[in-house]
């Protein structure tokens, strides 16, 4: 039992140590650099345990932080284990009738009756609208769940890809109907495959590649990728159409150092790129060309992707939120003055929340003189994917 209670006093210090400033993920692998006694199975406890405290949210926030880490450890156990179970029963008596073999709901109500009771009107423990095409309950279950690996495969590589997964052992599934989307199980390393680095394909969420549905790029189309971050999304726009004059910008140097890379591996050289806040008129605009359509993948709460960054969660407020509200309009104010009459803007948010989603459509149409032409949720709970809300507008 003495490895039990080092897993339980460790994974307590972490979540009461840890600030919120970084990723958790990250403050946890800089931890074990630092306290080399862990074993990679030692590592792998302690990192559901925690993972487990931040997946629960404020269920059980009125808890001793003892039975608040066990029970959310309860919650994500879908069968019996052993060192789970010796994790469980270190608190006491009073869990030696758990049931792993129920429901996430029936497990609250046990709890409820046997340890206290449950916030569940907690489970985010920040209140706001939910966008209206959000199935809530679906996204609730869904942040028990680590999301899984997805891949976009460029066009005519595939059965490379594939053979290189198959040679490694790696067990992947095709989507049913994205043609290069290819879905990987968590933890699966890529450092040793070099179809990333040949550029054959690249991790990109599912949702994010889905949202080329509402991309109405041409050949010979001027279009701006502003904030554009790893280029996900240009690439995926150079591979569906060809001539597309492409420009990208994002407001850190270090971030297009990356893109450039990335451009380089998967043969994209006409392009045009530069640093830019897009909050600050008087940043720099080299561009003075309009363009035919605009991707904004603004900043934006990230609750969509909380179930991959679930102590995201946990440290999220009112203020942040009416923060991301305030660059939302600042960065498509601008962007609105960069478009052609009869220009698209696509509006992206990976956000549930109706603050950031319909009420700033509806605050583009009022205000920049767009109007929208469709707006999708793609919701990726059920198939181990983010949370996207995209827009399409056009400016009259």
């Amino acid at each position: 039992m003495e490895k039990i209670h080092s897993y339980i006093y460790t994974s307590l210090q972490l979540v009461e140590d840890y600030q919120g400033d970084v990723p958790f993920s990250i403050y946890l692998k800089n931890h074990f650099r630092q306290h080399k006694k862990f074993g990679s199975r030692d590592r792998r406890w302690i990192k559901n345990i925690c993972f487990a405290w931040f997946r629960s949210g404020g269920l059980f926030s009125d808890f001793n932080t003892m039975n608040r880490m066990l029970c959310s450890f309860y919650l994500i156990q879908t069968e019996s284990d052993p060192r789970a179970n010796d994790i469980i029963l270190s608190g006491g008596d009073v869990y030696k009738d758990i049931n792993y073999e129920l429901s996430i709901p029936q497990k609250l109500d046990w709890i409820d009756a046997n340890i206290g009771k449950v916030n569940r009107e907690n489970r985010i423990p920040f209140k706001t609208e939910f966008t209206s095409a959000l199935s809530v309950e679906e996204y609730l279950s869904g942040l028990w769940l680590q999301p899984k690996v997805w891949l976009r495969v460029r066009s005519q590589k595939m059965e490379q890809v594939q053979n290189i997964l198959i040679k490694e052992g790696i067990i992947f599934q095709k989507h049913d109907e994205l043609p290069n989307a290819l879905q990987l199980e968590q933890g699966v390393s890529l450092e040793k495959l070099n179809f990333v680095e040949k550029g054959f394909a690249h991790v990109q969420d599912l949702s994010s590649q889905k949202t080329m549905e509402l991309i109405p790029a041409k050949s010979g189309e001027r279009w701006y990728d502003a904030n554009a971050a790893s280029g996900g999304k240009s690439l995926m726009l150079m591979d569906a159409v060809e001539g597309v004059q492409l420009t990208v910008s994002d407001n850190r140097e270090s971030i297009l150092v990356n893109l450039k890379e990335r451009f380089r591996r998967n043969g994209i050289r006409n392009y045009t790129s530069f640093v830019t806040d897009l909050t600050n008129w008087s940043s720099e605009q080299p561009n003075a060309k309009l363009y035919d359509g605009i991707i904004a993948d603004v900043p934006c709460s990230g609750s969509g992707t909380w179930s991959r960054s679930p102590e995201q969660m946990c440290y999220f407020n009112e203020l942040k939120l009416k923060n991301y509200i305030s660059l939302q309009d600042k960065i498509t104010e601008r962007l609105c003055a960069l478009l052609k009459p009869g220009g698209k803007l696509v509006y992206i948010t990976c956000s549930v929340f109706k603050l950031e989603n319909e009420d700033r459509v509806e605050a583009l149409e009022k205000n920049q003189g767009l109007k929208c032409l469709e707006s999708k949720l793609y919701q990726g709970t059920d198939e181990g994917a983010d949370t996207l809300f995209v827009a399409l507008l056009e400016k009259k």
